[in-house]
């Protein structure tokens, strides 16, 4: 899937393979790296009960994001697997 922000908002979301669009029942999951950065964010301004980053070592930018802000709740606030690439 390839995602095309402006102004921190996806305006161009395709599926790579077909380069059909995205449907909304799909586009509604999906974030951007502003929105992943400001659940970070969160995590760190409320107490969370489990918090997991892995960035990339070149762009700092998170690659894998797992946050728990309430450990009744089964993947609360769900992860994130985040994938940079250019052609």
């Amino acid at each position: 899937m390839r995602l095309t922000v402006r102004n921190n908002q996806i305006v161009k979301p395709i599926f790579e393979d077909d380069q059909s669009e995205v449907t909304l029942d799909v586009l509604v999951y999906l974030k951007t790296i502003d929105d992943i950065f400001q659940t970070i964010l969160k995590a760190d301004a409320r107490p969370a009960h489990n918090v997991k980053i892995e960035y990339d070592p070149i762009s700092h930018y998170p690659l894998k994001v797992d946050i728990d802000f309430d450990n009744r709740m089964t993947n609360y606030m769900g992860s994130f697997l985040i994938w940079f690439g250019w052609k």
